[in-house]
């Protein structure tokens, strides 16, 4: 699975919600001086305005944050984030992992010498809400109905993990997987008796305990992970030939598509099925969280309850300090909600404790400060690094297409004079309303091994940029590319809120060292398109970007990132590696050494050899001038000060949105 395909979701929403409002709710400080004024108008219930849709209300199904939003409500997985902790560990312990991370369904977990093989040990009598049972058979189940069902989320599964026999570096038959998967699938849709799921048959047990698959069980409460029968590479381009041990396994096992299910549910419901969606469990939902689906409404909205009978409640109790594991207390009712001024309308009079906005701009977060009733509160910068961490690419590929003008960002001085030309101080002013933080590339501010060689942020500064001109094959005492380019280099660009200012003083600047750029305004589907690839005529398989499709071809343009964990192996898989999905078709970066330290770096278990890697990628890449980082925008908080306390948790649902669990009301 090519991870590209997740943004079309992930992505989407993620830009989108760039002031998200939710989060994982623990009763702290109270808000007493509004208290008379700004009361909520029920405290029977949560209630969130947002404009965005679930996707789907399958974990193995959903891709986007509205999705994961309230499946994580409601499913759960073997661990999870603990509050806002999260990010590198340098003290793992050999019952509860980083420290960052704790039980779930899971109560320990240890880990092979060799860092390849995981078990997990569940609590005992855990169960769903309608009382079905939670063991290493389900697990195995769960897991496994994700690689068949085979949809956008499951390459977070085949990084490390595959079918049953295959492995990225053996499956050179699309129809040996296609028939492993309908193999599996016919085991699964077998286990539809509760006899099976508690006391499975010894034909059944061989099958869930077989060493030659990914997830193999030990026994009804220990269930194996064996890393290396996936990849980091879903190309097949440099396939892994032995099991690797993966550092940040315990981020991704923290995602939807690793939640537990229930079999007895799912095959009274339509069965597992292969390359395609559950209709009802898109639309239906049965977990063991601390909620249960109460309501669900594609056109208006959704409630998740308390759970009655939630199984973790005792457990809960012993271990407090296990944000993600306490019980409920108040339902959550979202209502989707487009009109951002009914938003605000509905938070200031308390008839929203919680509001969410597709998109806001500076304008807006200052009229919502002067709001009284509202608190709007800048979060610290990793969350927007999850949503949304933006940068010029600049192709550095020499090859063009026939009739084509020459490609000038594979000169290395004219990619620096781009990057110093760019005036970053004026985009955070200007266009982000002094709410945005610089970076250096590629792992956004933040997350683990950001920069650890402690690189400057490029900046602003017009006589070097004039002077890297100079010294390229097209210098400014020429006209600069204006020769070369008289109807102006296109640049591609997301036509979303302040992107567009963006673009445009992206634009005025490069004009002043003779790079003349053309705005190609584009929808966000239309860029992932444009980073396809696709045969042109009776020329070899060519990216879309290098094409005349959709106004091009685009040798630069504007890209970013989106993250489902906080790991720095995904953002150097998409944009160091040379195959990565945001590089492939757009910088087009390609160094074999980069390429060794990506997979050096992935599966590394000691901290400081990792970050020496991670440093390396990021020095070179830095020194190559591979991207121009841009400004991150600043993620808000916007909520009703009558909510007693957040807990901020920017994993909270994988892609920056804050989860809602539990919260007090004022009297």
């Amino acid at each position: 699975m090519d991870p590209r395909s997740l943004r079309i979701g992930a992505v989407v929403v993620a830009v989108l919600t760039a002031l998200s409002a939710g989060g994982a709710y623990y009763a702290l400080s109270t808000a007493a001086a509004h208290a008379a004024t700004c009361s909520l108008s029920t405290t029977s219930a949560i209630v969130v305005d947002q404009p965005e849709i679930p996707d789907s209300l399958d974990p193995a199904v959903t891709y986007t944050t509205p999705g994961w939003g309230i499946v994580q409500q409601v499913y759960q997985t073997l661990i999870f984030y603990n509050g806002t902790e999260y990010g590198p560990s340098t003290t793992p312990s050999a019952t509860l992992g980083p420290n960052y991370q704790v039980p779930l369904l899971a109560k320990n977990w240890t880990i092979s010498a060799d860092g390849t093989h995981w078990n997990f040990t569940l609590w005992s009598n855990e169960y769903f809400s309608n009382g079905d049972p939670i063991n290493a058979y389900v697990m195995w189940y769960s897991l496994s109905r994700g690689l068949v069902m085979n949809q956008p989320l499951v390459y977070l599964e085949e990084e490390n993990f595959f079918l049953p026999g295959l492995t990225y570096d053996n499956n050179s038959s699309t129809q040996s997987q296609t028939n492993t998967q309908n193999w599996l699938a016919n085991v699964l849709n077998s286990m539809d008796t509760l006899s099976i799921v508690t006391n499975p048959s010894a034909s059944l047990l061989d099958i869930m305990t077989a060493h030659n698959q990914s997830f193999q069980v030990i026994n009804a409460s220990t269930i194996e992970f064996n890393i290396g029968a996936g990849s980091v590479d879903a190309n097949n381009l440099a396939p892994y030939t032995s099991p690797r041990p993966y550092p940040f396994l315990l981020d991704q096992l923290a995602t939807p598509g690793f939640a537990a299910v229930d079999p007895l549910y799912v095959a009274a419901h339509g069965g597992v099925v292969t390359n395609q969606v559950n209709t009802w469990m898109s639309n239906n939902m049965m977990g063991s969280g601390p909620y249960a689906l109460s309501f669900w409404s594609p056109s208006t909205g959704y409630t998740v309850s308390p759970s009655k009978d939630y199984w973790g409640t005792a457990i809960a109790a012993a271990h407090p300090t296990y944000n993600n594991l306490q019980p409920a207390k108040s339902a959550i009712d979202v209502s989707f909600q487009e009109n951002p001024t009914i938003v605000v309308e509905n938070m200031e009079t308390g008839a929203a404790a919680l509001g969410s906005f597709a998109y806001i701009g500076p304008s807006q977060i200052h009229e919502l400060q002067g709001q009284k009733c509202l608190y709007v509160k800048p979060l610290p910068p990793v969350f927007g690094a999850l949503s949304f961490a933006p940068w010029v690419y600049m192709d550095q590929n020499a090859s063009v297409l026939p009739g084509q003008p020459v490609n000038p960002f594979a000169n290395l001085s004219v990619r620096a004079a781009v990057v110093h030309a760019i005036n970053y101080s004026q985009i955070v002013s200007v266009a982000l309303g002094g709410y945005g933080t610089n970076w250096v590339g590629p792992i956004p501010t933040g997350y683990p091994d950001y920069d650890s060689t402690n690189l400057p942020n490029y900046t602003y500064d017009l006589t070097l940029a004039m002077q890297e001109m100079n010294a390229s094959p097209w210098p400014m005492s020429s006209g600069g590319l204006n020769p070369v380019f008289p109807h102006g280099i296109n640049f591609e660009y997301f036509q979303t809120g302040d992107w567009n200012t963006v673009a445009e003083l992206i634009q005025s600047t490069l004009k002043k060292v003779d790079i003349p750029l053309n705005l190609v305004p584009m929808s966000i589907d239309t860029l992932v398109e444009e980073q396809s690839q696709e045969s042109y005529g009776t020329l070899p398989v060519v990216c879309t970007s290098q094409t005349p499709a959709n106004g091009g071809p685009f040798y630069i343009g504007l890209d970013y990132y989106t993250g489902d964990y906080v790991g720095p192996d995904d953002p150097t898989e998409l944009n160091a590696w040379s195959a990565g999905g945001y590089n492939l078709c757009m910088s087009e970066f390609a160094n074999q050494t980069v390429d060794d330290w990506f997979y050096d770096a992935a599966e590394s278990t000691n901290v400081a050899a990792a970050a020496e890697y991670y440093g390396d990628i990021t020095n070179y890449m830095y020194y190559n001038y591979t991207d121009a980082w841009l400004p991150i925008p600043t993620s808000f908080q916007v909520y009703n000060v009558g909510v007693q306390g957040i807990v901020q948790n920017p994993m909270g649902s994988g892609i920056g949105f804050q989860l809602i669990y539990n919260t007090d009301y004022l009297s």
